[in-house]
C-alpha cells in the first residue's frame, strides 16, 4: 500500500510539470522560412528536399536467390544527389 501511495504521489508531482502553455495554434505561430542553396553551375535556387534522382541503365541483380515467400530478388541502383553532386547506391526487392 505504501508504495502504490508513492507511485500516485509522484505521478501527481510529475504531470504538474507539465506546460501546456507553450503548444502554439496553427497559424500563430513564427513563420518560418527554408532557405534555399543556390547552384554554382546554373546561378539558380535548388531546392531544399531534393529527390534523389535515379541514373538510367544502372539498375543491376545483386542478390543470387529469391525470397522462398514472396519470389522477390535484391536489385541495386545508383543514384545522383543534386545538391551535393555526390554518386550512390539504393537497392531494392523487386
Amino acid at each position: 500500500m505504501k508504495r502504490i501511495l508513492i507511485a500516485v504521489l509522484v505521478l501527481i508531482l510529475m504531470a504538474g510539470h507539465a506546460d501546456a502553455g507553450n503548444r502554439s495554434r496553427p497559424g500563430t505561430g513564427p513563420v518560418v522560412v527554408p532557405s534555399a542553396t543556390i547552384s554554382p553551375r546554373s546561378a539558380t535556387p535548388i531546392p531544399v528536399c531534393a529527390k534523389l534522382q535515379p541514373i538510367v541503365g544502372s539498375v543491376q541483380r545483386t542478390g543470387s536467390r529469391t525470397h522462398p515467400i514472396s519470389g522477390t530478388a535484391k536489385y541495386s541502383y545508383g543514384v545522383y544527389n543534386p545538391i551535393s553532386g555526390q554518386f550512390g547506391t539504393a537497392t531494392f526487392r523487386r
